[in-house]
């Protein structure tokens, strides 16, 4: 697991005195890339490409502010078919966004399998002050997948709320191999760990940050942002 618990938080502050100007209203993404192997992911965020180089895979940005209203994200990597999808970004809340890639059933002439295409899927934060670990499964079918020495079926898109887990690391697992490692986590948080499919019939998961005490609230004015 890459976790980013850097917040970066873009806030233009009001200049003048005893002036209190209006700030405009921001809420906050983290997205992660899970789409499997050595290409990244290059995303786009209302037409600006948003890290140079790309994300690399099972990489998350860490919480980041942008001014609330609606939101265009692109997404392109290597020979999948690049998504373009819009949200609606709320103030002062934060979305994690994962990003996939879902494997065509369609051939070509030759009889091999068409490129996938690449989806964008926005999921809630949760309350802070304490461990918590949700897991999502993104692939189309349920599927069982090992989480340390526990084997769990994993519907799609079903949460798998995890309450006995204590911020240690475990490996996830399917058919006995592992797919990716959730790495230890001293701090008390909430975590989302996804599930992805691969080209080839393989998984993939990584995962991130989902705790809504990392999101800090963002004054809306200047005489705001000096009230304790």
């Amino acid at each position: 697991m890459k976790t980013i618990f850097s917040i970066l938080v873009i806030i233009a502050l009001c200049q003048g005195r005893g002036i209190a100007q209006e700030q405009p209203p921001r809420g906050l993404i983290n997205l992660v890339n899970l789409i499997p192997g050595n290409v990244p992911c290059n995303v786009s965020l209302n037409g600006k490409e948003m890290l140079p180089g790309g994300m690399k895979s099972g990489a998350e940005t860490g919480w980041f502010a942008l001014p609330a209203g609606r939101l265009q994200i692109s997404a392109k990597s290597g020979a999948a078919i690049p998504v373009t999808a819009g949200m609606e970004l709320t103030e002062n809340t934060g979305t994690v966004i994962a990003i996939f890639i879902k494997p065509s059933l369609k051939t070509d002439t030759e009889g091999k399998p068409l490129p996938p295409d690449i989806q964008l899927k926005g999921f809630p934060t949760h309350e802070g002050g304490k461990h918590g670990l949700r897991i999502i499964s993104l692939c189309p079918e349920e599927r069982i997948f090992g989480f340390g020495s526990v084997k769990t079926k994993a519907l799609p898109l079903e949460p798998i709320v995890i309450k006995t887990w204590t911020g240690a690391a475990f490996d996830v697992s399917y058919g006995g191999k592992p797919i990716g490692t959730v790495c230890a986590s001293p701090q008390k948080a909430n975590f989302y760990v996804f599930i992805a499919p691969g080209t080839d019939g393989s998984f993939f998961a990584a995962a991130a940050n989902s705790d809504q005490l990392g999101i800090p609230r963002v004054p809306r004015t200047l005489d705001e942002r000096k009230t304790p």
